[in-house]
């Protein structure tokens, strides 16, 4: 990842720092998934509500916590993976581009594969 830093408008330098340094923004991937379309067009389409609705307390939780361990990160893929189950074809690339979008943008520890499950990606 870069890290671009700047004086007086101008570009002055350009580093090469690993994303894992930067601590996840819990809060705001969630209040940016809960506002998406993407987001709410797989909140309406499961099947498996109880899924969805655990899935949003494990990310509420995650807010709560100081660190995010990898246990936590197993769960919420065992919560995104359940809940994604069975809708998968009525999702579209665009729908999985918002979702890699607002983890990256987020610096979140996960991210989407091309079949839509969850992919942790911290080490």
């Amino acid at each position: 990842m870069e890290l671009r830093i700047f004086k007086d408008g101008e570009l002055i330098e350009i580093r090469q720092i690993e994303q894992s340094l930067i601590p996840p923004d819990v809060s705001q991937y969630s209040t940016q998934m809960l506002l998406s379309l993407a987001y709410n067009k797989l909140s309406q389409l499961t099947p498996n509500q109880n899924a969805r609705i655990r899935l949003e307390i494990a990310i509420t939780r995650l807010e709560l916590k100081p660190d995010i361990t990898n246990e936590d990160l197993q769960l919420l893929k065992l919560i995104w993976d359940s809940t994604i189950e069975n809708i998968v074809d009525s999702l579209s690339p665009d729908d999985l581009a918002e979702y890699r979008l607002i983890a990256s943008q987020n610096y979140m520890p996960f991210n989407f594969k091309d079949d839509f499950t969850m992919e942790i990606t911290a080490r």
